[in-house]
């Protein structure tokens, strides 16, 4: 079974936000890409890499404990563990 995710078009993160008017919103890369807030849908990889420790983690895993995989980028299947805290 695929599972898929909307992620921003202009930078493929997931789109956690929205502006003013209730239309989705990427703080990532707003300004900087003209494909920025559009919404593409795209399925997320079997397994992510966290983009600072390099632990994998099966995909199933993590949606388990977040509802969104927190700093996902589901087209490079990197994401943030939480190994150098959350501050």
């Amino acid at each position: 079974m695929l599972i898929t995710t909307k992620v921003c078009k202009g930078c493929g993160s997931q789109i956690q936000a929205t502006d003013g008017k209730g239309n989705p919103a990427c703080p990532i890369c707003i300004g900087i890409n003209k494909d920025s807030g559009i919404v593409v849908e795209i399925n997320h990889p079997d397994v992510y890499m966290c983009e600072i420790c390099k632990k994998e983690r099966k995909t199933k895993e993590l949606l388990k404990c977040w509802k969104n995989i927190p700093f996902a980028n589901p087209s490079r299947g990197t994401y943030y563990c939480g190994c150098r805290g959350w501050d």
